[in-house]
């Protein structure tokens, strides 16, 4: 994958998707909570490259919601943890 243009971010794929699953989200939950459209979040989900602006929204939205309890357990190890 090619890096960002300048004043873009793309997202970890992987980490997002632990991350949406940590806190009981799907995508489409997510990017309303961010104010983005789902077929926005799905191409940058996919990685497209996406402002800066788009992603604090999207980490901010993210932040907002607490983990569940327990989660990790169900999920096991990140990759490089076991």
């Amino acid at each position: 994958m090619q890096p960002a243009p300048a004043g873009f971010v793309r997202l970890n794929r992987a980490g997002l998707d632990r991350e949406l699953s940590r806190r009981g989200l799907t995508g489409t939950e997510l990017a309303r909570l961010a104010g983005i459209t789902p077929e926005t979040f799905s191409r940058i989900r996919c990685g497209a490259a996406t402002r800066a602006e788009t992603f604090k929204a999207i980490a901010a939205a993210l932040s907002s919601i607490p983990i569940i309890e327990g989660a990790d357990l169900l999920l096991g190890p990140t990759a490089g943890e076991e």
